[in-house]
């Protein structure tokens, strides 16, 4: 019944990276979004049954982890990764996207490779010899939950942490920072050739256009849309206005 389960696991891991691979290269090369459907569909079950197996693990020490883990860690593991490849490489998110199918192909066909023991596939995907002789272990059920809550959880939180700092000072162009305090703003100071420098602080004001067209006209600050950026065009006008 495990080998089963697990062959089912690895089938639509690979599946999905087949799948996944062939439709970002047709995205790259084409632009066609012909196998989205089929592709989220598949995606969708090989991550249920990736979910499932890695619950198992918990009750059952026969499931290989070392064979294992890499499938149904695979999701997370590229999700994580494409979360600063994303902040950095926006443009190119469809060929970071290709290239990740490309690993879960090449990681599935390796693992198929371990399982199979050499290049001659058969049914099943997973042999019964492959799995381990212990049954239920209070042991490695106590390791698994507390690997999970102390180890893996705190982790990933961490890490997305780091990802969001990034992004904001990445995104904001250095003015704005997240500290354990909180977000934190920078002051800059702009000089030309001639001596004359200005000093630029970061500000958001929260109104709609006419509030802020009034505000405009008594303080002779320049606005520069309803809504306010990070980005440098309201930056680049607001020093070009002032000298």
């Amino acid at each position: 019944m495990i080998a089963t389960l697990l062959g089912l696991c690895l089938g639509l891991f690979l599946a999905d990276g087949i799948i996944s691979f062939v439709d970002d290269s047709l995205i790259v090369l084409f632009g066609a979004h012909v196998l989205a459907p089929v592709r989220g569909m598949v995606a969708l079950l090989a991550l249920l049954m990736g979910f499932v197996i890695y619950c198992m693990m918990g009750f059952a020490p026969m499931i290989p982890k070392r064979l294992f883990l890499p499938v149904t860690l695979f999701t997370l593991a590229a999700g994580l990764v494409a979360v600063p490849l994303t902040v950095y490489f926006y443009s190119r998110i469809q060929q970071v996207a290709c290239a990740i199918s490309f690993c879960q192909l090449a990681v599935g066909l390796g693992i198929l490779y371990l399982v199979q023991g050499g290049s001659k596939f058969g049914w099943p995907l997973v042999p019964e010899e492959r799995l381990g002789s212990k049954r239920f272990s209070w042991l490695n059920l106590t390791g698994f939950v507390l690997g999970n809550v102390f180890a893996l959880l705190p982790a990933v939180i961490v890490y997305l942490v780091l990802c969001a700092g990034l992004a904001i000072s990445h995104f904001s162009d250095g003015f704005l920072a997240l500290r354990p305090g909180g977000l934190t703003v920078q002051v800059r100071k702009y000089s030309r050739d001639d001596g004359k420098t200005i000093q630029l602080f970061p500000m958001a004001h929260v109104g709609d256009a006419a509030s802020k067209s009034k505000s405009s006209s008594r303080t002779g600050e320049l606005w520069c849309g309803p809504t306010w950026t990070w980005n440098s065009l309201p930056r680049t006008r607001l020093i070009s206005s002032i000298w």
